[in-house]
């Protein structure tokens, strides 16, 4: 295992960790929605959701670093 790798899944368990603990009982982060659809059953929304913010995520990556290739 990569120390990246290692990194990565580290900083995913203590988001998970964090929003699941500053939320209160009334609160639903989107962080503490995916991890309660993972255990009971998932929810379309919540695969929506996900999916949306991968393709944003990526699209920012992009949008990035074709304004450093520009601009350099």
């Amino acid at each position: 295992m990569t120390p990246i790798f290692s990194m990565r899944n580290g900083q995913l368990l203590l988001s998970i960790l964090v929003a699941l603990f500053i939320a209160g009982p009334v609160q639903k982060t989107l962080p503490r929605q995916m991890f309660d659809g993972i255990r009971d059953n998932i929810e379309p929304s919540i695969l929506a959701m996900s999916s949306l913010l991968v393709v944003i995520s990526i699209l920012m990556l992009a949008a990035t670093a074709w304004l450093a290739r520009k601009t350099s």
